[in-house]
């Protein structure tokens, strides 16, 4: 599941840039994958006994609960309003200034880090791990604070492309970063488990159901 969310956030970029329908497609697409696997997992957990579990089970239960509703919500901000933002670009004849696209682009390059991050934390469970995941969180809201001041310069300077293009601009921004605290989530989730109890060694289902999450095949 993780590890589809990524592909599409990873892919989807060249649609600022060049817009091809077979790319919009199949990113498009994986948003009901991604849903379908979503309620794979609720289904799987829904029947885990909650009578016969350890107090760290259910916790790590309700962890992957939360984390596979983070990524649901990430695989929608990319594959619906991210595309939106794309298509009505291409539909209006419009492109980013040149410092526009290179600042959508570097901004777009450093939440795809942190999903891959995210990614990896959900593996190691490292809470050292989530603690630079949450910092690279706070990081990027500031980015995006940043970006959409510059972008406000622009339109003060009566840059063309920008005034055109300001609406996309600005909520493109926004998705991206909506987009890195849904990947963020991961890190709260192992660091708030790590402060309550140190994990136990992970049941065969609990392994199913965290490479699920990550989107790794699982052995039945």
């Amino acid at each position: 599941m993780g590890e589809t969310v990524e592909g599409m956030l990873r892919t989807m970029i060249v649609l600022f840039q060049n817009w091809d329908e077979r790319v919009e497609q199949a990113v498009s697409e994986r948003v009901e994958e991604v849903r379908d696997m979503h309620e794979q997992i609720k289904q799987f957990l829904a029947q885990l006994p909650p009578d016969k579990m350890s107090s760290d089970e259910r916790r790590q239960s309700d962890q992957l609960a939360s984390i596979a509703l983070n990524l649901e919500f990430a695989a929608e901000a990319i594959g619906i309003r991210l595309i939106e933002q794309a298509q009505q670009l291409k539909d209006e004849g419009f492109a980013f200034s040149e410092q526009g696209m290179s600042e959508i682009t570097e901004f777009h390059d450093r939440v795809l880090v942190n999903a891959q991050r995210a990614l990896n934390t959900l593996v190691t469970q490292s809470p050292e791990d989530a603690q630079r995941l949450m910092k690279a969180k706070e990081k990027v809201r500031k980015i995006e604070r940043d970006l959409q001041t510059k972008h406000l310069s622009r339109l003060r300077e009566k840059v063309p492309e920008s005034y055109e293009t300001s609406r996309i601009h600005q909520e493109t921004l926004r998705m991206l970063k909506s987009i890195n605290t849904a990947f963020a989530m991961i890190g709260y989730d192992v660091a708030k488990g790590s402060q309550k109890t140190a994990l136990t060694p992970p049941t065969k289902k609990k392994k199913n159901a965290a490479a699920a999450i990550r989107g790794k095949k699982t052995n039945a």
